[in-house]
């Protein structure tokens, strides 16, 4: 037996080996998803296709969101690289812009599973908060937030890389309710 035809038999084996491996590994993936969050998710999709669609039909060319946020007990909590922050218990008000695709933009605020990318991310992943308004707007981010009265409880918050002198985008509200706003 020459030499190339050695190599060619090794060569088989090892992608047999890998073929057999990458079988296992597919197999795995699919035993290890949970089949109850497949049940829920309909229902959760259909929130939020309703939230989404009672709020684009007063503002179709919308360019500012702002998410109205109740906290029912108060939380300390680390917020990405800004660092832990105590949130009272109350409504909040967090604005923010979505130049384009402002329905995904929301849609994926409602979702409850997603990858902490947003400093908003870390509170509404929380376990009780939940936002339970959405408000749409043409005017800039900015300058929405800044009409806003409420208590800035985490300096920074959403306004990172404010230009306009925001202290926060996210504000505690002293005062909601959904006919007033």
């Amino acid at each position: 037996m020459n030499r190339r035809s050695s190599n060619r038999k090794h060569w088989n084996r090892q992608s047999s080996n890998r073929q057999s491996s990458n079988r296992k590994r597919s197999n795995r993936k699919r035993s290890n998803r949970p089949a109850a969050k497949s049940a829920t998710r309909p229902a959760i999709r259909s929130t939020i296709r309703s939230t989404i669609r009672s709020t684009i039909r007063s503002t179709p060319n919308a360019t500012t969101y702002q998410l109205i946020i109740d906290v029912p007990a108060p939380l300390r909590i680390a917020v990405g690289r800004l660092g832990q922050f105590s949130f009272p218990a109350g409504k909040y008000c967090y604005t923010g812009p979505a130049k384009t695709n402002l329905e995904a933009r929301v849609a994926r605020h409602l979702r409850r599973e997603k990858k902490l990318r947003w400093h908003i991310d870390y509170l509404l992943c929380q376990r009780r908060v939940r936002v339970i308004d959405v408000v749409r707007h043409n005017t800039p981010e900015c300058t929405v937030n800044q009409q806003v009265t409420g208590r800035v409880v985490a300096a920074k918050f959403g306004a990172s890389d404010c230009k306009s002198g925001c202290i926060s985008h996210l504000k505690l509200l002293h005062h909601y309710s959904r006919a007033t706003r």
